[in-house]
């Protein structure tokens, strides 16, 4: 039966490893540590997030462009307005002058009724002209600022239109789809697979959980022939657990769709401390400034693990006198407890854990494939 067992176990991870070299996952994870907590950000398939992002920049791009143009119309209308506006300013002042100039033919001078009425109507419509002129000047600043704005919003466009197209070949590109030698091993793939749960089932002594896994790497190899190497519809499965003192905000088992951007929390209770989180098999110590990581994945699917620990007491422990005849200060002559790290070192040398030391988790039998 063990026998068995390690050799269904070696099949599914040749089924992950296959499976692998066919789609090309990857997981990305970014973020820092203090002993208060941290956070981790994973990001499941980070070709699919460049490309999701690129194509949205265009999106963005375009709608800039479309408000800049409509900005340069909506200009150009008022300066077309004005330029008629004027027109009939520079006509209003004309009119004036002539009125003033019959008036001063007909003898008027300043004084007059008529020559001071005709001298009024023209310095108000030169007044009006220069207002207009003004308009037109600082529309004619404007005009000049929309085509450039415009311009800017096309170079905009065009960059983001390449760099789009460069996400995009090179998603496509990771997706590797497959001829027909790896549609065969795709094939071959699923039938182990059925083989390795069919002959678990026909055993026994397989937990639920152990035939949930079977079951789940049957489910993977069926969806990936059927894909046909697509990689539409892939799944990431990340795990989150901690020992007592602490917790992520998000526990257990989570499945993420390729191309998401999943962001965890992981914060340590009163009296305790973060000491590191594993991350994948790499632990990451925390400090009291914060420790940035950064690390890649070629895999589907990832565990992490906070690890917390007892904050030491900082008060000074309370003086205690030897007289000879005992102790003093209502010490009852008990052994003293061993330092907590020495209480580990001994716990970790017989391979044994004090209940709060245990990791919790979900799904504790949950392993990284």
């Amino acid at each position: 039966m063990k026998i068995k067992k390690i050799i269904t176990s070696l099949l599914i991870s040749i089924l992950g490893i296959c499976l692998f070299f066919v789609f090309g996952f990857q997981i990305d994870v970014a973020g820092g540590a203090t002993t208060a907590g941290g956070t981790a950000d994973v990001t499941l398939d980070p070709a699919k997030v460049a490309a999701d992002q690129a194509n949205a920049a265009v999106a963005a791009a375009e709608l800039a462009l479309e408000e800049s143009q409509l900005t340069l119309a909506a200009i150009q209308l008022i300066i077309s307005e004005s330029s008629t506006a004027l027109a009939a300013a520079e006509q209003a002042v004309t009119d004036a002058q002539e009125d003033l100039d019959l008036a001063i033919l007909n003898g008027f001078v300043p004084g007059d009724p008529e020559y001071d009425a005709a001298l009024l109507a023209l310095e108000a419509a030169q007044s009006s002209l220069e207002a207009v002129q003004l308009i037109i000047l600082e529309n004619e600043a404007a005009l000049a600022a929309a085509e450039q704005a415009v311009i800017d919003a096309e170079a905009a466009l065009a960059a983001a239109i390449l760099a789009a197209e460069e996400a995009n070949a090179a998603y496509t590109t990771s997706l590797k789809v497959p001829d027909e030698e790896e549609l065969a091993e795709l094939q071959l793939a699923v039938e182990e697979a059925q083989k390795a749960l069919d002959d678990a089932i026909a055993a026994g002594g397989y937990t639920e959980e152990e035939l949930a896994e079977l079951q789940e790497e049957l489910d993977k190899a069926l969806a990936a022939l059927e894909t046909g190497g697509s990689g539409e519809g892939e799944y990431y499965h990340i795990i989150t657990n901690s020992n007592n003192g602490g917790s992520f905000d998000m526990e257990g088992n989570h499945a993420g769709n390729a191309g998401e951007i999943v962001p965890y929390t992981f914060t340590a209770d009163e009296s305790y401390e973060l000491a590191w989180i594993r991350i994948g098999n790499t632990k990451v110590y925390a400090y009291e400034l914060q420790n940035l990581f950064e690390f890649s994945f070629n895999k589907k699917n990832l565990t992490m693990h906070a690890h917390f620990k007892k904050v030491k007491d900082s008060e000074p422990d309370e003086e205690v006198i030897t007289t000879g005849e005992g102790t003093e200060e209502g010490d009852t002559g008990e052994g003293e407890e061993p330092p907590e790290e020495e209480t580990e070192k001994k716990n970790n040398g017989n391979g044994k854990a004090k209940g709060k030391d245990k990791e919790k988790s979900n799904n504790g039998k949950k392993k990284d494939k």
